[in-house]
């Protein structure tokens, strides 16, 4: 449920990012040039006093923590990149986010996931797990299925887990 999916965030004090503005199918317009949203994402952990959070970031909102994270991978203690886009992204620069990531997407997820499965791969340090039945928003179709995963992946990554 959502209020389950709140309470493990504030709990592990992870990190949601939803920088988009129209959600849907890549309507998503008014999003920063590719060139300042690597350097947003170092201005916003800042303000927000953040040190090595575990950043979660659905579907567009990777357009912002890919970039960011291929020049500062040591940054966050990890990524748990949500059917991410990629658009912003280059192989280079996927190559060098030696950040731990956890990518999830959903099995029916046409628009993200199965397009940009074979470049998850290029992610040194990820792990990719489908999401059985689920479509692009795999959090709202597998609620719980999203958050043991995110539960486990955030322990192991902080040094409090298995």
């Amino acid at each position: 449920s959502l209020t389950h999916t709140l309470s493990l965030f504030v709990y592990m004090h992870l990190l949601s990012l939803s920088l988009q503005t129209q959600p849907g199918s890549g309507r998503t317009s008014g999003t920063l040039p590719h060139a300042f949203q690597a350097l947003f994402m170092g201005i916003l952990l800042r303000a927000l006093a953040l040190e090595r959070p575990v950043v979660v970031a659905p579907s567009m909102s990777g357009v912002y923590a890919l970039p960011w994270l291929a020049h500062n991978p040591a940054q966050a203690a990890g990524l748990v990149a949500v059917a991410p886009v990629l658009s912003a992204v280059t192989d280079t620069d996927l190559a060098k986010i030696t950040t731990p990531t956890l990518v999830l997407y959903g099995s029916k997820d046409v628009s993200q996931g199965q397009r940009n499965a074979p470049r998850f791969q290029l992610l040194p340090q990820a792990s990719v797990s489908v999401v059985a039945g689920a479509g692009h928003a795999c959090y709202l179709d597998a609620p719980d299925n999203v958050n043991v995963q995110l539960r486990d992946f955030a322990l192991r990554v902080a040094g409090k887990g298995k």
